[in-house]
C-alpha cells in the first residue's frame, strides 16, 4: 500500500468515526484541523509518489541503453572473432560466410534484446501511469467527498440563519405592530 493510499484510508476511517449531526443520517461533525492535517499530508506525500513514477520511467531509458551497449559489444566481439579466424586460417571465403552468419545472429539477438527492453519499458511506463492515475483518482474522490460534506453543512447553516431571521422579524412585527417593525429594519 502506498503512502497516499494509507492517508486516504485514514481519512475514510476518520470520516466513518465522526458522530452524526443531530436529526440527520447523512451529516456528520468533523474536526476542521484534522481534515486540514490530512490534506497537508496528502500535499507533501503526492510529490514523492510522482517522483517514484518518474524514476520508473527513467529506468526505461537505462534499460534500452544497456541493451544497445550489449548489442554493440556482441557485434564488436563477433567482428574480432572474424578477424582472428581470417588471420589464423587462409580460408577467406569460408571465414566471410561464417562472419556474415555470426553478424546476422548477433544483430538478430541485439534486435531481440532491444525489442524486449522496449516492451518491458513500455509495460513499466504503462504501470507507472496507471498507478499514479489510480492514486490521483482516490485523492480526487476523497476531496470531492470532503467538499460535498462541507458544502451541505454550510448550506444548512445558512438556511437555519435565514429561518431564524424570518422568525425574529415576524415576532417583532407581532410585538410592536407591522409599521413600526418595518421602519427599524
Amino acid at each position: 500500500m502506498s503512502k497516499l493510499e494509507s492517508i486516504i484510508e485514514q481519512m475514510e476511517d476518520y470520516i466513518a468515526s465522526c458522530k452524526p449531526k443531530a436529526f440527520s443520517s447523512s451529516k456528520i461533525d468533523v474536526d476542521r484541523e484534522q481534515i486540514e492535517e490530512y490534506l497537508e499530508e496528502l500535499r507533501t506525500k503526492c510529490p514523492d509518489e510522482v517522483k517514484k513514477a518518474q524514476k520508473i520511467i527513467s529506468n526505461r531509458d537505462r534499460i534500452i541503453e544497456e541493451a544497445q551497449d550489449r548489442s554493440d559489444e556482441m557485434i564488436e566481439d563477433t567482428k574480432k572473432k572474424i578477424d582472428r579466424m581470417v588471420n589464423e586460417h587462409d580460408i577467406v571465403t569460408r571465414a566471410q560466410e561464417i562472419a556474415d552468419n555470426i553478424i546476422k545472429e548477433a544483430e538478430a539477438k541485439a534486435d531481440q534484446i532491444v525489442a524486449d527492453a522496449n516492451r518491458d519499458a513500455d509495460e513499466i511506463t504503462t504501470s507507472a501511469i496507471s498507478y499514479t492515475d489510480n492514486l490521483l483518482a482516490n485523492l480526487e474522490g476523497a476531496l470531492n467527498t470532503t467538499l460535498d460534506s462541507t458544502s451541505r453543512q454550510f448550506s444548512n447553516f445558512v438556511d437555519s440563519c435565514e429561518q431564524s431571521l424570518k422568525q425574529v422579524k415576524a415576532n417583532r412585527a407581532e410585538l410592536v405592530g407591522s409599521d413600526d417593525a418595518d421602519s427599524d429594519m
